[in-house]
């Protein structure tokens, strides 16, 4: 929000140049984005986190779907989707893309509303498919390995942009 004081892009902004007033502005639109996505993920982070355990079921369901064959060799390595999709819904995927790529995240994020735990469960399913082939040729520990330190890491917004969009293209396949 405080790049709406400057004309330049979020990462290149000068806070030295903002005054206390447009601070106060972008704190009080800060604090209304917070409170509206808290609202829709909260069950993600209350006792026993409920949401995420009923989202990482859902992410185990789409892949069953969408990719049998790879369900099934992940299931054959041991790998469980809890073991990957429990930190990716935790974290909704910032630890897993480079600083540039979270504004543009967030800004998904926000503009999926209620929505937002049924996109990110899609947007798991993009993530797998995406290295399915890969993964299909892999032992547990392989698996595992790629997904602490997935490619992912090194995206560029125009990457994200295009997983962002293949996760709207299977939100309407696997409603």
């Amino acid at each position: 929000f405080l790049a709406d004081f400057q004309a330049v892009p979020p990462l290149e902004l000068d806070v030295s140049e903002i005054t206390t007033s447009q601070f106060h502005v972008a704190e009080a639109d800060s604090y209304w984005c917070f409170c509206k996505f808290l609202g829709v993920m909260q069950n993600h982070y209350t006792f026993g986190q409920p949401g995420i355990q009923e989202s990482c079921f859902k992410v185990k369901e789409l892949l069953k779907r969408a990719d049998s064959e790879l369900y099934e060799h992940l299931t054959n390595e041991g790998v469980d989707v809890l073991h990957f999709a429990f930190r990716w819904l935790n974290c909704l995927f910032l630890r897993e893309f480079p600083a540039k790529c979270i504004p543009r995240l967030m800004d998904t994020y926000l503009a999926e509303g209620d929505d937002l735990p049924h996109f990110i469960e899609h947007f798991c399913l993009v993530i797998l498919l995406k290295w399915s082939a890969q993964f299909k040729e892999m032992t547990f520990q392989s698996i595992v390995s790629f997904i602490q330190n997935p490619p992912t890491k090194r995206w560029t917004v125009s990457e994200l942009e295009i997983a962002l969009s293949e996760t709207h293209r299977l939100r309407t396949t696997f409603l």
